[in-house]
């Protein structure tokens, strides 16, 4: 492999580097900004569309007979799937939060 050095920079057309028309910036500016506001938005759609579907979507776990819970009939369910309210126990159970 042989190295060499690189070429010297009057080999650059700077006509095409430097463009000194006012308008030509002006168009490639907003375009470039166009072009950025619109990923942003599109970024923010999917986002927006990801939180809409999971939270419209039916839970991951099936609860076939929900019934409201003995020990606390008021709005609470219970579902063994997700948690069995008669097989915990403040004091027995060491997945409880209790102290005693």
């Amino acid at each position: 492999m042989k190295i060499k050095p690189a070429p010297e920079a009057s080999d650059v057309m700077w006509e095409n580097v430097l463009r000194k028309n006012p308008l030509v910036q002006l168009t490639r500016k907003l375009i470039s900004f166009t072009v950025i506001l619109i990923l942003c938005a599109a970024a923010v759609g999917v986002m927006v569309y990801a939180k809409d579907a999971a939270s419209n979507a039916a839970p991951a776990v099936s609860c076939a007979t929900v019934t409201p819970s003995d020990l606390n009939p008021n709005p609470n369910l219970h579902c063994a799937a997700i948690w069995d309210l008669n097989g915990e126990d403040a004091y027995n159970v060491p997945t409880s939060q209790g102290t005693c």
